[in-house]
């Protein structure tokens, strides 16, 4: 599957949160306390929907314009996972592969650098993307931080 930018008509709810909704995809919706929960509960929801409309093979909604008088709309852009028959681990079972705690997993999922899904049995990772990333070269430890421009380097003595 491809990237998709769907449009979502976020709310103010009755009781001090914010709910948003897909027009492009009956049943999809989302809520948070805060406007911007509202909105990564509902790219949650879309991606959510989006694998199970593919893992049971039924197409896919093109996305339209979208108009709401009574709220503001957001375009999404979202990345389903790419492919649903595609080998996965767990996240944990990621992290072994890997050698780095299940909270790093969770950060290069984040950054992009794994491609997971959500399910009902938890993350899963596409074994393909845990593969590639383990070829990848990396410096061991944190990443140094240059040295402010303004800052003379000591004198060695001779």
């Amino acid at each position: 599957m491809t990237k998709r930018i769907y449009g979502a008509v976020v709310r103010r709810s009755t009781d001090d949160g914010f709910w948003a909704e897909v027009p492009d995809l009956p049943g999809c919706f989302g809520q948070g306390a805060t406007f911007m929960e509202a909105v990564e509960s509902v790219r949650d929801g879309i991606e959510t929907h989006l694998a199970a409309l593919a893992e049971n093979q039924l197409d896919i909604p093109e996305a339209t314009e979208v108009d709401a008088a009574d709220g503001k709309v957001v375009y999404l852009l979202v990345e389903p996972f790419p492919s649903l028959g595609e080998p996965a681990v767990s996240a944990a079972e990621a992290a072994r592969r890997l050698g780095v705690s299940p909270a790093r997993v969770s950060q290069l999922i984040k950054a992009g650098k794994l491609a997971a899904r959500r399910s009902p049995e938890g993350t899963l990772v596409a074994l393909a993307s845990v593969e590639e990333y383990a070829r990848s070269p990396r410096l061991a430890g944190r990443p140094k931080r240059p040295a402010p421009a303004d800052r003379k380097e000591p004198a060695l003595k001779a």
